[in-house]
């Protein structure tokens, strides 16, 4: 994810929920450097976003952890040393877009090989540090496998349909992911039970719900259909116009009723620069196609001056 610099703004278009969430994760953090592991609820992408400009959590990056050593994604092990708390974002497995706000105490960090060893070089990964808690998030977190009879295609907005409608909050429940023959859900404990019982159909199909071992479960990777083109610059508009593929001047009108979010919250600039880490969604209105659409290059100029933009979107 790529850090929103804009904090007055995000501040601006936050609510009383979303204050009380940064309050409360605040609180979370004091109890956790006084020897206590606490988490939130799921949080979305918007609220993580949120947290993170308030400098709560941490984000794995590519890190080197010595000479000769290839990047890994996680944190240098002498930064989290150096805290009273660590806190991080866990939904289950290290891909996760909703996750929970963990945080541990600094001393949980000695359960590591590398702090026994005095390896100030190390770097620990986000599966490390939620290994380190496996015991509590295996009592909050639980992925149950929807099973579906395959004879009808279902699509994330089918499950998330079936389960709202069983009268489910939101800040229960993580990602949603399918697989070959069903979906993965991964939901907070105190819901579990119920959807086990309770979820018996998506869309037109019946469907049976079991749980899977939270140590075992295996995640498979997300799919994303690979987009790419030009754009005259790296502003909002030309970039929505190619991926919605609608003209640049619909594309300013979408952004200006707020139809289009940046990184999780809505874009108000039609000129906004776009650059790469960027999470841009266009809403669906007539003719354009919109969706969830993650940049990946937008910087590269053709020989004529023109930007190249490589995107994935979420399928």
């Amino acid at each position: 994810m790529k850090p929103m610099t804009d904090i007055n703004r995000i501040r601006a278009m936050m609510t009383d929920e979303e204050r009380f969430l940064v309050s409360n994760a605040r609180d979370i953090s004091s109890r956790a450097a006084d020897g206590v592991f606490a988490a939130t609820g799921f949080l979305s992408p918007r609220e993580k976003t949120i947290l993170m400009s308030f400098g709560i959590g941490l984000e794995p990056a590519p890190v080197i952890g010595g000479e000769d050593s290839d990047a890994k994604i996680g944190f240098p092990l002498a930064r989290l040393a150096a805290r009273d708390e660590i806190g991080f974002f866990w939904g289950g497995y290290p891909e996760a877009e909703r996750t929970l706000f963990c945080a541990l105490p600094a001393y949980a960090l000695y359960s590591l090989d590398a702090v026994r060893d005095g390896d100030d070089t190390a770097v620990v990964t986000l599966s490390d540090l939620a290994a380190l808690a496996k015991d509590e998030l295996s009592e909050l977190i639980v992925p149950l496998f929807v099973k579906a009879s395959g004879y009808i295609s279902l699509t994330h907005r089918d499950y998330m349909g079936a389960l709202l409608g069983l009268g489910i909050e939101r800040s229960v429940l993580g990602d949603i992911v399918l697989t070959d023959n069903g979906a993965i859900v991964f939901a907070h404990r105190k819901i579990a039970d119920f959807i086990r019982t309770d979820l018996s159909e998506v869309g037109r199909d019946h469907v049976k719900v079991s749980a899977l071992d939270y140590n075992d479960v295996s995640v498979p990777p997300r799919a994303f259909e690979t987009l790419t083109g030009t754009v005259a610059s790296a502003r909002l508009d030309a970039v929505v116009s190619e991926i919605a593929n609608c003209s640049r001047e619909t594309a300013k009108e979408m952004i200006r009723r707020g139809l289009v979010e940046q990184d999780h919250f809505p874009a108000s600039d039609t000129d906004s620069p776009v650059s790469a880490g960027d999470v841009i969604s266009v809403r669906h209105e007539g003719r354009v196609k919109g969706g969830k659409f993650i940049i990946d290059s937008c910087s590269e100029l053709t020989q004529k001056g023109r930007v190249r933009l490589s995107v994935r979107k979420y399928i």
